[in-house]
């Protein structure tokens, strides 16, 4: 497998360079940010994308331009509609895989999470979100906070929407509404990840956490995934964690 890399100057970019040599893997492509995307595309059977929404526009511009059939693993955050609808229509033509969060714990994470949701509803349970990354960290909440909210309202059969709550400051007169989402960020230091979803009762709480201590699990990850779709030939579609999980659980 020969590799390109959209970020490759990043921080996870990086990682994901040097996690790509230490499995034996070329990297034929290596760019930044605000370089050339169109260089992505030579002699490069995956591209792995840790950039910025900026830039994964242009590459999924292209792709769709080019009607692209090369595999494209994108771990930016930050995504908006723009990206989603682009993502669908490259999936035509490719195998696409979208993640926040590269970890298969969080995966992991992320399932149980929604089945806790479904069995503590919202009439006697508050779900808080809380998540913290570095200061150089710019997207607020995290992609993978957005991502366990999305499930805790799934499970709920809410629409997200309408019970995500992002801000905590209210007059004093205002309560909390009913089935609400709630999210509390934090910024500082070095802090690699930390994502803390907590069901709260009236007279006990659970709390699933889940903690990166180091953030080479999500380049290594990504090298993985590129790695499955590849070896496998998977066709072209949208693809996501959960299938990644599904195949590592069927294949042990």
């Amino acid at each position: 497998m020969r590799l390109s890399v959209l970020g490759a100057s990043g921080r996870i970019g990086r990682l994901v360079v040097e996690c790509a040599e230490r499995f034996g893997v070329p990297v034929t492509g290596a760019v930044s940010s605000d370089g050339a995307v169109s260089l992505l595309f030579n002699n490069a059977d995956a591209i792995i994308d840790f950039s910025a929404p900026e830039a994964t526009v242009e590459m999924l511009k292209l792709a769709l331009h080019r009607r692209s059939m090369v595999p494209i693993v994108i771990g930016t955050t930050g995504l908006g509609k723009v990206h989603e609808e682009l993502i669908t229509s490259c999936a035509g033509y490719a195998p696409i895989f979208h993640s926040p969060n590269m970890s298969v714990v969080v995966a992991i994470l992320n399932e149980l999470v929604g089945d806790v949701a479904k069995a503590l509803g919202p009439d006697e349970f508050d779900v808080e979100i809380l998540e913290a990354h570095h200061k150089l960290k710019k997207d607020a909440p995290s992609g993978t906070a957005l991502m366990l909210g999305h499930s805790v309202a799934s499970a709920r059969d809410q629409i997200f929407q309408d019970v995500a709550q992002f801000d905590r400051v209210k007059e004093a007169t205002e309560l909390r509404k009913h089935g609400e989402i709630g999210f509390a960020v934090i910024r500082g230091g070095s802090i690699v990840g930390m994502h803390d979803v907590s069901f709260n009762g009236e007279f006990e709480r659970l709390s699933l956490r889940h903690e990166a201590l180091d953030a080479g699990i999500f380049a290594t990850g990504a090298v993985k995934i590129a790695r499955w779709i590849v070896d496998n030939h998977l066709p072209p579609g949208r693809y996501t964690m959960n299938d990644y999980v599904h195949h590592i659980l069927n294949t042990r």
